[in-house]
């Protein structure tokens, strides 16, 4: 494969009061224009930001167990959250305590797979996840 686009998105209803939040997230891959797998989660309480955190983690981890090989190049993961793009493109400071095994996982995972982030207008996830 020679292109893989990731699309992840994570939110959560009720974010302000953590005992009636329900967060969720969801992500689409799509390898060489074809959508190759997506998928739909709900999540216990995690705040808006762990649940953003949480879907790119899961959707990168479903491209290294299932659909990298030594060919794919070119990894694009499309998420509109600005705190992701800084915290791991731009190596801004991780200040809740809570995130910070998150952000680890995801930078991880992005520098093994060579993932590129790419933030874009919440209309395109909207599109492309449903939500």
């Amino acid at each position: 494969m020679n292109k893989i686009d990731v699309y992840s998105d994570g939110g959560a209803k009720h974010n302000g009061n953590p005992e009636k939040r329900e967060a969720y997230g969801s992500y689409k891959i799509i390898a060489n224009d074809f959508e190759y797998h997506k998928k739909k989660e709900k999540y216990s309480n995690e705040s808006n930001n762990q649940a953003e955190y949480i879907a790119l983690i899961n959707a990168l981890k479903y491209v290294k167990n299932n659909v990298k090989n030594k060919l794919s190049k070119n990894i694009i993961a499309f998420v509109d959250s600005q705190l992701i793009i800084g915290q791991i493109s731009q190596n801004r400071q991780v200040k809740a305590p809570h995130l910070k095994p998150l952000q680890e996982e995801a930078s991880t995972l992005v520098k093994e797979l060579n993932v590129k982030l790419v933030k874009v207008p919440r209309e395109v996830l909207v599109k492309e996840l449903g939500h």
